[in-house]
């Protein structure tokens, strides 16, 4: 059984082993993403060539050109990391840009 194998197996893994990037992951320190407040967003939003739009109520609404769908942000202190996941998405951005683009600003 795979279970016995492993608890008799004397291999230890030191924590360079665990820690390492694997297929698929950044070698970035920083390449997990994090809840941000919606005006560090918003100064990304303006540094990658979105303008404000309008608010209506704590959503705040840009635009890109050629852009099919608006940008949304509610105005609040820790964006979640989903909602800016989907914005990333929107903007055809990825994680890493998104994360080198935010050390530069």
């Amino acid at each position: 059984m795979w279970l016995e194998e492993d608890r008799t197996s004397s291999k230890t893994l030191d924590a360079a082993d665990i820690c390492r990037p694997g297929p698929g992951r950044s070698e970035h320190p920083l390449s997990r993403l994090n809840p941000i407040d919606y005006k560090r967003f918003e100064k990304f939003l303006f540094y990658v060539g979105c303008e404000f739009v309008r608010q209506k109520g704590d959503h705040r609404i840009y635009q890109k050109a050629n852009l099919k769908r608006p940008i949304v942000v509610p105005a609040i202190k820790d964006i979640p990391v989903f909602i800016i996941l989907n914005n990333l998405r929107i903007l055809g951005i990825s994680k890493e840009e998104y994360i080198l683009t935010l050390e530069n600003i």
